[in-house]
């Protein structure tokens, strides 16, 4: 197979996974040497490898296979992503051995995972299209093309993916419908009406270390006294935003800290309450995916869609942090969320007019289909080929409207992934002058109180007074930040 394509990524997702036997390692050859046969586990060996076999037990987990070894058939699914070709007669066989709804299954089976190779796209559609498929995306049809359609677990899985596929294309569509833009204005207007609030990268990445820096030792902080000291160290530092820090979006910045998670709140005698960071964290690392994972929980719980490069971009301001943000976000990823992808797509169609969106209307049942399947319930090779055809036409159904419609999208409002980043100084020559230690919070004054900061958007306070508050904490905090995230 052609190492490199106009899809670089995908084919290194299909020569990690889908080239080699699972048990020799031994890369496939064509149908008559070394050809793929999958088992119902999903591991597919060669065929010296099945030659072997005297029990019909996959070599790789000792699973039992349902069908006997001699007459399982050859993986024609991996044949054309590695561009091997099918004999012509090869189809007769196996509508011979195993009947005409298994051979139709898997020529809907084809179509769904051609779309990884230009190449088998071509063969298998005759035509050209332009192709590009997010990677999760991708996965799951990789993932698809290691089932057996004769063995009751191969086709639990099947089903399992073809559900998963209607999840993702979803997202896909919902994406594709909206400008980058709107995404990130969706997500910042669902903090703003929880009175959290998210700054910049950088601003955010200051704002994050300072607090680490005077809370990891276990310090008990009023939340206005953080306030107050956060804007006095942060104050001209950000130019471009400092029309942004003020006592409200600071003690917001707080707020969404404490709604992650990262703090103990702790009440006081005479009233209000106090912050500690919370003892399971340990580290920096730790506390910034607490910060994470509470942005992310918030987009999930609004229904807002961003692709995971847009986190990247949103939370660090590169594109470095997409694998791990992608874990995270599967990690987090709501059970029921094809359920409520479906009435998120339906909203939006309901308020957009033209062709392409008349097409999707119509698919609206067959993605309720979908979301009626359980993998868990036994399927027989009819209702999976009947499922397989829904699927075929899903996600061939996007691949139109991402030709049809991306284009357009591309020429409206449309803005780069940094556009939406605000450019700031470089952390590395941020210093922290004027060291403050705390001492007595009980005793701090008006900064002790833990009143809402939130209720209107003061100026920048004065800085903190150079004498220190005498809440019994003696540690020095003045340099907080001087080496880079």
């Amino acid at each position: 197979m052609e190492e490199k394509g106009s899809k670089g990524t995908t084919h290194t997702l299909i020569r990690n996974f889908l080239i080699r036997c699972s048990f020799c390692r031994k890369k496939f050859g064509d149908w008559n040497n070394s050809a793929p046969y999958t088992f119902g586990c999903g591991h597919t060996i060669c065929s010296n490898c099945l030659a072997s076999i005297e029990d019909d037990c996959c070599p790789v987990d000792n699973y039992k296979s349902a069908v006997s070894v001699k007459t399982l058939p050859p993986n024609t699914c991996i044949l054309y992503l590695i561009e091997v070709g099918v004999p012509a007669n090869a189809y007769e066989t196996m509508i011979s051995n195993h009947g005409i709804e298994y051979y139709q299954s898997m020529i809907l089976m084809e179509k769904l995972v051609c779309v990884l190779n230009p190449n088998a796209f071509k063969k298998i559609n005759n035509q050209v299209k332009p192709i590009n498929l997010a990677k999760s995306l991708e996965r799951k049809l990789i993932s698809l093309a290691s089932c057996q359609l004769l063995e009751e677990l191969g086709r639990k899985d099947i089903i399992k993916y073809i559900r998963k596929l209607g999840e993702r294309i979803l997202l896909e569509l919902i994406l594709l419908m909206k400008s980058r833009q709107q995404q990130v204005n969706e997500l910042f207007a669902a903090l703003r009406s929880l009175k959290c609030q998210l700054f910049g990268p950088k601003l955010q990445e200051m704002i994050m270390r300072l607090l680490y820096n005077i809370m990891n030792e276990g310090e008990k902080i009023s939340r206005k006294t953080l306030t107050a000291y956060l804007i006095h160290q942060l104050d001209g530092r950000f130019k471009e935003e400092s029309k942004n820090i003020s006592n409200t979006s600071i003690g917001r910045a707080i707020q969404l800290l404490v709604r992650g998670s990262c703090f103990e709140v702790i009440p006081r005698d005479k009233g209000g309450s106090l912050l500690k960071l919370k003892d399971e964290i340990r580290s920096y690392e730790q506390f910034r995916q607490k910060l994470d994972a509470a942005v992310i929980k918030v987009a999930f719980e609004y229904d807002v869609h961003l692709k995971v490069e847009k986190w990247s971009f949103i939370l660090y301001g590169c594109a470095d942090k997409s694998q791990y943000l992608n874990s995270m976000i599967d990690k987090l990823r709501p059970a029921c969320l094809l359920n409520s992808r479906l009435k998120h797509i339906s909203c939006t169609l309901n308020e957009e007019v033209g062709k392409p969106f008349q097409t999707l209307r119509k698919l609206l049942p067959e993605f309720s289909r979908i979301e009626m399947l359980n993998p868990d319930d036994d399927y027989d090779l009819a209702k999976v080929k009947e499922m397989l055809d829904v699927a075929v036409e899903i996600l061939y159904a996007l691949l139109e409207f991402s030709e049809l419609f991306g284009k357009t999208k591309d020429q409206r409002q449309e803005t780069s992934s940094t556009d939406i980043t605000i450019s700031q100084p470089d952390l590395m020559t941020l210093k922290l002058e004027d060291p403050i230690s705390f001492n007595n919070m009980d005793n701090a004054a008006d900064l002790s109180s833990d009143e809402s900061v939130d209720g209107t958007d003061d100026p920048i306070i004065s800085p903190i007074p150079s004498t220190p508050f005498s809440d019994g904490i003696s540690r020095v905090v003045g340099s907080a930040v001087t080496t880079g995230p």
